[in-house]
C-alpha cells in the first residue's frame, strides 16, 4: 500500500482556490483557537468562522472543548473563541463548566465577552440560566473593590448590563453600596472606598489633590495638571506604562527629562517585564501604536524588552530554513478586519516569529516568498521592527508556498529543519507541484528533514500535508515556540499539547 501522507488526496481547496489538505474537526478547532476572532479575513467572512466553530464542536467531546478552551485562553492569550467554548459547555450543562470558567474567564472582560456569547443566541439560549448566573454572580462576588469599579469600564455589554442580569448579591453593607455606586444609584458616600470618594471630591470641585488610584480611563476625563500627570506616571505599574505612553505624552510627562529616563528603565528592566509576562506580541503593539512624539527612549526600551520576552525562543538543533510569506493577503491586520482590528498585520506578526527565530538561531537562513522566493539580506542583529520593516518593504504578490521548496531545490540547498510562516493561501502554484509532492521529493534526499509549517489565520485546510515529519501549527503567541520546540524534540504536535491540558 502506497504512503497515504504523501499521496492523499488534494481534492480539498483553500479559500483562495488553490489545492489544499483538510485538516480533522479536532485540528481545525485548535487553529481556530488559537487565530481566530471571528472578524472577516482576506478570504472569508467572520460569520462562516462561526458556522465553522458551531459544525466543528458538534462532533467532538465536551472533554475537548474543556481542553481546548483552556489552551486557546492561557496559551494562546485569545479572548473571543475560549468565552465562546466556555458559552458552549455551559448550554451543553457540562460537567466541566466550573473547571473550564475558572481558568478562562479570568478578568472582567472576558466575563463581558461570556455573557455576550450567551446572550446572542449562537449557542442555542438568549438568557444567561441558573448555571451561568451564579458563575457570573461568584466572579463579580470575588472581585476587589478597586476591581470591580475599573470594570466598569467598557460596554456592549457594559458591567451594569451584566450586574443587572445576574444579580449579584453583596456580603455587607459596604460592597451593596459599592454595586449600588456602579449601577448609578444614589448612594451615602461614606460607604464607599476612599479611593471613589477622593475621586469623586475632586471631580465635584471639593477637592484640589488628584486622585493617584483611579482607572486611567477615567483620568483622562479630568482636569490634571502636568504635575498630576507626573505623579500619576510615578505610580504607574510596567503595564499601565507599556499601555499609556501616548497617554503621557499628551499630559507633557516626556518634558521632564528625568520622567522620560525613569520611564524609560522601567520598561526596560527585565525583572519588570519577566514579572508582567510580557509577550512579544504585546510589546510589537506597543511600538506600532506610540505616536510620533514620543521620545526615541521609549522605542529603544520597548526594544529591550522585547529582547527579554524573546528568550523562551528556541534554539534548533541543526541547519534551519526560516521563510515568511510576504503576499498581499498578509496585509490584513492579524486579528482580522472589524470590530477594533489589530495594528499588527499578518506580515508584522510573521516577521516578529521570523526575527525572533533568527535572533536565537544565527546560523539560518531567513527568506521571504509568494509567488517565488527571494534571499534578502536579513542580518540577525536587526531589532524585531527592522525585519518587519524591510518585510513590509517588498511585500505583495500571490501566494506559493511550493516556492521555497522549488528554490532549495533549485539552489541545492539541504537543510535539516524548514519553517513556514504564512496565511497557507497558497494558489499561485495550481500548474506546479505542490508544496507537500515537493517536500516528498526533497525527503528523498534529506530524510532526516523536518518541517513546521505555521498558519497564523484561521483555517480548515492547510498547504502541508498531515506527516509525522511535518508540523501544522497555528497561532501567533509565545505558544508557538513551545509547540516548536516539542515537536523538535519529539514529534508532538499542537493537538497532542491540547489534550494535555488539566481538568
Amino acid at each position: 500500500m502506497a504512503n497515504k501522507a504523501v499521496f492523499a488526496s488534494t481534492a480539498f481547496k483553500n479559500h483562495a482556490g488553490g489545492k489544499a489538505f483538510a485538516k480533522s474537526d479536532e485540528e481545525t478547532l485548535v487553529q481556530f483557537a488559537m487565530t481566530g476572532t471571528f472578524n472577516d479575513t482576506y478570504y472569508t467572512k467572520g460569520a462562516n468562522q462561526l458556522t465553522q466553530v458551531m459544525d466543528g464542536v458538534s462532533r467532538v467531546s465536551d472533554e475537548f472543548i474543556a481542553k481546548l478552551a483552556i489552551y486557546g485562553r492561557q496559551q494562546g492569550l485569545m479572548k473571543d473563541m475560549p468565552a465562546l467554548l466556555c458559552a458552549i459547555l455551559v448550554a451543553r450543562q457540562s460537567a466541566h463548566v466550573d473547571t473550564v470558567f475558572t481558568q478562562v474567564i479570568d478578568n472582567p472582560r472576558m466575563l463581558r465577552n461570556f455573557v455576550q456569547m450567551m446572550r446572542s443566541g449562537v449557542v442555542g439560549r438568549k438568557s444567561l440560566g441558573t448555571k451561568a448566573k451564579r458563575l457570573v454572580q461568584n466572579f463579580i462576588g470575588k472581585l476587589s473593590d478597586y476591581a470591580l469599579w475599573e470594570a466598569s469600564i467598557g460596554n456592549d455589554p457594559s458591567l451594569v448590563d451584566v450586574m443587572k442580569l445576574a444579580h449579584p448579591k453583596a456580603k455587607d453593607a459596604r460592597r451593596n453600596a459599592l454595586y449600588a455606586y456602579i449601577l448609578g444609584r444614589s448612594v451615602d458616600a461614606v460607604q464607599l472606598p476612599d479611593f471613589i470618594r477622593e475621586y469623586e471630591d475632586f471631580v465635584k470641585g471639593d477637592s484640589k489633590d488628584a486622585p493617584l488610584r483611579a482607572p486611567f480611563q477615567k483620568l483622562t476625563a479630568l482636569p490634571l495638571k502636568e504635575e498630576d500627570w507626573k505623579r500619576i506616571a510615578l505610580n504607574a505599574s510596567w503595564t499601565q506604562t507599556r499601555l499609556n505612553l501616548n497617554t503621557f505624552a499628551r499630559h507633557g510627562v516626556f518634558k521632564d527629562r528625568e520622567m522620560v529616563t525613569m520611564l524609560a528603565e522601567r520598561l526596560s528592566n527585565r525583572e519588570n517585564v519577566l514579572k508582567a509576562k510580557a509577550f512579544p506580541y504585546q510589546l510589537m503593539a506597543a511600538m506600532l501604536n506610540i505616536d510620533s512624539e514620543i521620545p526615541h527612549e521609549m522605542e529603544s526600551a520597548l526594544e529591550l524588552a522585547m529582547d527579554v520576552a524573546l528568550e523562551s525562543v528556541p534554539v534548533i538543533e541543526g541547519t534551519t530554513l526560516i521563510a515568511v510569506d510576504i503576499s498581499g493577503s498578509m496585509s490584513d491586520p492579524v486579528t482580522g478586519r472589524g470590530g477594533v482590528p489589530s495594528k499588527i498585520s499578518c506580515l508584522q506578526a510573521a516577521a516578529l516569529i521570523g526575527s525572533a527565530l533568527l535572533h536565537k538561531n544565527r546560523s539560518a537562513y531567513l527568506v521571504a516568498f509568494n509567488t517565488t522566493c527571494q534571499e534578502g539580506t536579513f542580518p540577525a542583529d536587526q531589532s524585531v521592527m527592522q525585519m518587519a520593516r524591510e518585510f513590509s518593504a517588498i511585500q505583495g504578490g500571490g501566494t506559493d508556498c511550493g516556492s521555497v521548496l522549488r528554490h532549495m531545490n533549485e539552489h541545492n540547498i539541504q537543510v535539516r529543519n524548514v519553517i513556514l510562516i504564512s496565511d497557507n493561501e497558497s494558489w499561485a502554484d495550481r500548474h506546479n507541484s505542490n508544496l507537500s509532492a515537493l517536500w516528498a521529493g526533497y525527503k528523498q534526499k534529506v530524510p532526516g528533514a523536518r518541517m513546521i509549517n505555521l498558519d497564523i489565520t484561521p483555517n480548515e485546510t492547510s498547504a502541508t500535508a498531515n506527516r509525522a515529519d511535518t508540523l501544522r501549527v497555528g497561532g501567533f503567541s509565545d505558544e508557538v515556540f513551545s509547540v516548536m520546540s516539542a515537536f523538535l524534540a519529539g514529534n508532538k504536535t499542537q493537538l497532542d499539547a491540547v489534550k494535555a491540558v488539566k481538568l
